[in-house]
């Protein structure tokens, strides 16, 4: 047993109307995608940048923990606050210095 399809019937009238239509539509679909295109470029490369300084923040964090545990030993052992002062501002310059580097 087959089964038959109804289809719909054929428009009447001007056909060259109705396809000039659709390639209408055709094109501005292909418009919306190539702009979509464009934002996912867009978006990529921001997410990127934001990549790139995650990892500088984190490196930064580190060496800023890195001095403040410089510093806690320095007073445990007995250094002056002065001595413990040297040891961050050693720290923030040795950041500035890399930061004009890049």
């Amino acid at each position: 047993m087959t089964d038959h399809i109804k289809l719909p019937p054929l428009p009447s009238g001007n056909v060259a109307h109705l396809i000039a239509a659709q390639e209408a539509e055709i094109e501005r679909l292909r418009a919306e995608v190539e702009k979509w295109k464009g934002q996912h470029m867009r978006d990529s490369a921001e997410l990127r940048r934001l990549c790139q300084h995650r990892d500088e923040y984190k490196a930064r964090a580190e060496r800023l923990a890195e001095a403040l545990y410089l510093i806690e030993s320095a007073k445990d052992r007995g250094f002056g606050i002065d001595y413990a002062r040297g040891v961050a501002q050693s720290v923030l310059l040795y950041d500035q210095e890399k930061d004009h580097e890049q």
